[in-house]
């Protein structure tokens, strides 16, 4: 009788035991996956923090080169040029103090030519300029560079033929690169789609897919 009375104090010991150790480890794992919801919502809202900064950011910059292209119509409407160099000048230095990427002039003929007097390789330069003439204003992206472009009345010329409008232009690849975005620990990219999910840009972090539609 005694043996089999210390058994079953054996038996309730070891069940005791184990209920312990099975509440222990439900706990456990309670606190873990508050954790990481915890963990995962922190995330979250670091990831929306960032996303409207660089939002604020990107929109700032386009606002700041639409003053630009419309403050180049302006003097290039108003200001009497000597010749083409005293234009390209003024250009270069424009450029220069705003600190943009390119500026272009497009002619009569829908020829695109940038600040350096080279001519743009671009094969929507000639419906972009007919569009800024038609509405004075236009906004293009095109792979993954932006421009902002304004209509000009001006009888200078450029390669024989009147200039028509002027567009300052920005590359997004460069812009999200300067931003130097360091959060997570280096391993954040920034991708920038349109509506659809086309990518148009996105960094160069060391292991982030290349991709068109993200």
């Amino acid at each position: 009788m005694r043996n089999k009375s210390n058994l079953r104090l054996i038996y309730l010991f070891a069940a005791t035991i184990l209920l312990c150790f099975s509440v222990i480890a439900l706990m456990f794992l309670q606190l873990i996956r508050r954790y990481e919801k915890d963990t995962a919502l922190e995330s979250a809202k670091h990831l929306i923090e960032i996303n409207t900064q660089i939002e604020s950011n990107i929109e700032k910059t386009i606002k700041n080169d639409r003053r630009l292209a419309r403050t180049l119509a302006s003097e290039l409407n108003s200001h009497s040029f000597s010749d083409e160099n005293a234009i390209f000048d003024f250009l270069v230095k424009t450029k220069n103090v705003w600190n943009v990427d390119s500026i272009y002039l497009y002619n009569y003929a829908g020829l695109c030519i940038n600040e350096k007097r080279s001519i743009q390789s671009l094969g929507t330069a000639s419906m972009l300029a007919y569009q800024t003439v038609k509405y004075g204003e236009m906004f293009n992206v095109s792979q993954s560079v932006v421009e902002c472009s304004v209509a000009v009345k001006t009888n200078q010329r450029i390669h024989e033929q009147p200039i028509v409008a002027v567009s300052v232009a920005r590359d997004l690849d460069t812009l999200i690169e300067n931003m130097d975005i360091s959060s997570f620990e280096g391993r954040s990219a920034v991708y920038l789609t349109q509506k659809d999910g086309v990518k148009i840009s996105q960094t160069n972090t060391a292991g982030v897919r290349k991709v068109f539609n993200i």
